[in-house]
C-alpha cells in the first residue's frame, strides 16, 4: 500500500515498551535500591496499588531513588529478557517499522535520554524511532495514525488501556509479577517467544488487509 500523496510505501507499526518488557528492569532497579537505601527492599509485588507503597517509600523518597538510578546510568546496564533481540529483529524481517516506546524519565530535561540508546545498541536491538511520552501511545496513534499499527506490547495495565482505546485488537500484556492482577479483558501473552509469533501474525494480517 502507497500514500496517496506521496507514493511512498507504506508499512506496518510495531511498537515495543523497553522497562519491564524488553529489559528486567524491576528487579534491576530493585537491586539498586537495596543499596541505596541500606536494605532489603520487599519482593513480590503483584500489581495491587502503588509500587512505592509496598516498599514502603514516600513518593519523594521512590521519586528520588529512580532519578538517582537513571543519573548513575544504572539503565545501560539493565539485563536484557531473553528474546529482546528476536522480537525486534522478527519485526523488521516481515518489513514493520519499529517503535520503541517509554515514558519520559521523572525530572529529566533532555529530550533524549542517551543511556537508553546505549542500553538498545549494547543490546543489539534494531529500531527506526524512540518515542519518549507519559501518554505514549496517544503520542504515537497522532504520528503514524491507529490504523498502521499492527502490534503493540507492554507490561502497565495502565499503559495497555491506553494502547488498546487506540489500536484495539492489537495491544498486548507481557505478563510479570506486577501485573497478575490485571482484569481479565486485557490480552495477554506469556513470553517474547509468544509474542513473536502473535507480532507476526499480526503483521501479516495487516499486510492481507493493505493489500
Amino acid at each position: 500500500m502507497k500514500c496517496t500523496n506521496c507514493g511512498r510505501l507504506i508499512v506496518p507499526v510495531v511498537a515495543l515498551d523497553i522497562d519491564g518488557v524488553l529489559g528486567e528492569y524491576h528487579d534491576h532497579l530493585l537491586h539498586f535500591m537495596d543499596a541505596y537505601f541500606g536494605r532489603r527492599m520487599p519482593r513480590g509485588w503483584n500489581g495491587t496499588g502503588d509500587w512505592e507503597d509496598f516498599l514502603n517509600l514516600s513518593q519523594a523518597e521512590y521519586r528520588e531513588a529512580k532519578l538517582a538510578f537513571r543519573q548513575g546510568g544504572m539503565k545501560r546496564t539493565m539485563p536484557v529478557r531473553d528474546g529482546a533481540f528476536e522480537l525486534a529483529f522478527l519485526a523488521t524481517q516481515h518489513g514493520a517499522e519499529v517503535w520503541i516506546t517509554t515514558t519520559r524519565p521523572w525530572n529529566r530535561l533532555d529530550s533524549v535520554d542517551p543511556d537508553t540508546r546505549e542500553w538498545l545498541r549494547r543490546n543489539n536491538i534494531y529500531y527506526d524511532h524512540l518515542l519518549y511520552d507519559d501518554n505514549k501511545y496517544v503520542r504515537l496513534a497522532q504520528i503514524v495514525g491507529c490504523e498502521r499499527v499492527a502490534f503493540v506490547l507492554d507490561d502497565l495495565p495502565e499503559m495497555w488501556q491506553e494502547a488498546e482505546a487506540h489500536f484495539p485488537q492489537r495491544s498486548y500484556l507481557l505478563m510479570r509479577a506486577h501485573n497478575v492482577t490485571a482484569d481479565e479483558k486485557v490480552r495477554r501473552l506469556a513470553n517474547l517467544q509468544q509474542a513473536a509469533k502473535v507480532m507476526t501474525e499480526n503483521i501479516n494480517q495487516w499486510k492481507g488487509m493493505a493489500q
